[in-house]
């Protein structure tokens, strides 16, 4: 049974099949592939948008039927919910495939352990492995091979998004890799390697020089030791004046939301392409879906 919980569960054959599978999926654009229905349920215990709804579109796409879960099973006669691992074991005994979004680490003994179905990750505490294969997906679609961009990423390098990314870049890396991050977002815990550790280098969101794809990957207050308070976060907002530094032909990508870290006066620019980056979410999320039910 094949599990996608991060991504070092794919293998780089894997990877590039995926991707090649959500290129054919995006020039195909909405057209309903013929074939056999599936069930997909979408377990989605912490709040989302473009994940939950690209999943529900992915598995209509393909001919499936989603089935939405968005909380735990509980009534004021219970004394606690349902634990997850015994509703990650009912809805696993019921659906083709599960779609997991929870405030846990999606282990793979936990899942081993209690999943009778394939399960992917769509953000648990730690990874966000579907949505590292979009930034990749989109970087490809939009301006080329991975392997020539000079890619910076700024905000919380501790995110889970921007961790499954590093966690990817490991495996395939860029020309170069800048990173733009408050010395309190930077341990990101990830292990870069030789190759991709010699690429790497920190800057400033002030000198975006040379830059092919910026990642706005965002910088929340937090609370307690880990604030940041607005004029901390301020170095790390991209906004009209900074964009000047940015080469013509630059593109700017963001997994979304974007609250701040884009200001008002600068999402109306061109090089602006993240809801370029999101609808071409759907066709990862095809790709990723077909391939759990297909690898056995």
């Amino acid at each position: 049974m094949k599990h996608l919980l991060t991504i070092g569960d794919l293998t780089t054959e894997e990877i590039n099949s995926i991707l090649a599978a959500a290129s054919e999926h995006a020039l195909a654009g909405r057209l309903k592939l013929d074939r056999p229905g599936f069930t997909a349920g979408l377990v989605f215990l912490s709040s989302s948008l473009r994940t939950r709804a690209g999943f529900a579109e992915a598995a209509v796409r393909l001919g499936g039927t989603p089935i939405d879960l968005s909380e735990m099973r509980w009534d004021p006669n219970m004394s606690a919910a349902e634990s997850f691992a015994d509703t990650l074991r009912t809805v696993s005994g019921i659906v083709d495939v599960v779609v997991v979004r929870a405030p846990i680490d999606l282990t793979n003994k936990l899942v081993a352990e209690w999943a009778v179905a394939p399960v992917v990750c769509a953000g648990d505490r730690s990874h966000h492995p579907t949505q590292a294969l979009i930034d990749v997906f989109a970087i490809e679609q939009l301006r080329g091979p991975l392997a020539l961009q000079r890619v910076a990423i700024c905000g919380d390098l501790t995110m889970r998004a921007t961790r499954s990314l590093l966690e990817f870049f490991v495996r395939r890396p860029p020309a170069e890799l800048i990173l733009i991050a408050p010395e309190s977002r930077r341990e990101h815990g990830v292990e870069l390697g030789e190759v991709l550790s010699l690429r790497t280098s920190f800057r400033t969101l002030d000198d975006l020089a040379g830059i092919d794809v910026l990642s706005m990957g965002g910088l929340a207050p937090k609370l307690g030791n880990d604030l940041l308070n607005d004029a901390a976060r301020a170095p790390f907002i991209l906004n009209a004046s900074r964009f000047r530094s940015l080469p013509a032909d630059a593109t700017v990508l963001s997994p979304m939301p974007v609250i701040d870290e884009i200001a008002g006066d600068a999402r109306s620019d061109q090089r602006v392409r993240m809801f370029e980056q999101s609808d071409l979410s759907v066709a990862i999320r095809m790709a990723v879906l077909d391939h759990v039910r297909r690898v056995r």
